[in-house]
């Protein structure tokens, strides 16, 4: 695939290569075995994408701390600017009637983008490769744990009450407990928006022609989180950063070129679309 965020992705790992440093698995293990663990595993609870084994990801570490850097200073002038940001776009929201789609938006489920797709993606025989999209983007998304854990970085409306709470962090959305006050506390990097950009490189994959309908939706979708009063824009970056990171990698992995061979005609077939041709469709090609 020639998507702009695996070309920064690969851009970025060959400049830091050490924040994404690829490591062979041993010969005598099977690929479920090789899971990154320890800090590298996010911390479950409300508002974060479910963890997933990274099977796709198995032998690759990114170390997503070293690879976005910190956010914005409190106090500081940009930590200000993200702040206007917010309630900027929850102004916007409210003006433009768009606050149901963002409070929606908080599934994390590659069928939010079927509206990307067509009509025909709310079929059933789309079904098995937005599930597909959506189990290789939450194996995505545990990339950002260790970066949420070590900035610790709160979220817009514990630094504004200014700022409206939706969605999953509405107020008495989820119970008090020591998950919620991570939930609070992990703001930077977004994980909805990891999600989000790569659901879109995998649909992308499977549907070119939607490509720039595709990531339209990604940015819409996490700019949601802006507007449920989630995250912050820094945040939302970094999180499509790391994404563009993990999927660089998962499009190494051959289980998941072989599954996205396997998936594609499905759902083609399912939106009323021609096989791709097949110097499009081969594993060599979605990987450049």
């Amino acid at each position: 695939m020639s998507s702009f965020p695996v070309r920064l992705c690969l851009l970025v790992c060959l400049v830091l290569p050490s924040a994404c440093a690829v490591h062979a698995p041993a010969a005598t293990a099977p690929a479920a075995t090789m899971v990154p663990a320890g800090p590298m595993t996010p911390q479950a609870g409300p508002s974060q994408p479910p963890w997933v084994a990274p099977v796709y990801l198995a032998g690759t570490r990114i170390d997503a701390i070293a690879l976005l850097g910190p956010p914005p200073p409190e106090g500081s002038e940009a930590a200000g600017r993200d702040l206007e940001g917010v309630l900027a776009a929850q102004l916007a929201a409210r003006q433009a009637g768009t606050r149901a789609r963002a409070i929606a938006d908080a599934d994390v489920s590659c069928t939010r983008f079927a509206d990307a797709l067509g009509d025909a993606a709310g079929s059933a025989g789309a079904q098995p490769a937005l599930q597909f999209a959506t189990t290789t983007a939450l194996q995505a998304s545990t990339v950002i744990g260790a970066a949420k854990a070590y900035w610790h970085r709160p979220r817009p409306f514990l630094v504004s009450d200014r700022v409206e709470r939706l969605a999953d962090v509405a107020p008495g959305a989820a119970p008090d407990s020591p998950a919620l006050d991570a939930r609070d506390h992990s703001s930077y990097p977004s994980g909805h928006a990891a999600f989000g950009l790569a659901c879109a490189i995998v649909l992308a994959q499977l549907v070119p022609e939607q490509r720039t309908a595709l990531f339209a939706r990604a940015r819409s979708y996490a700019e949601s989180r802006e507007i449920v009063g989630a995250h912050f824009p820094s945040d939302i970056e970094a999180g499509r950063l790391a994404a563009a990171a993990a999927m660089a990698a998962i499009q190494q992995n051959p289980g998941f070129q072989q599954e996205l061979l396997e998936i594609r005609p499905g759902l083609r077939r399912a939106l009323g679309l021609a096989p791709m041709p097949r110097a499009l469709a081969t594993p060599s090609a979605d990987t450049r």
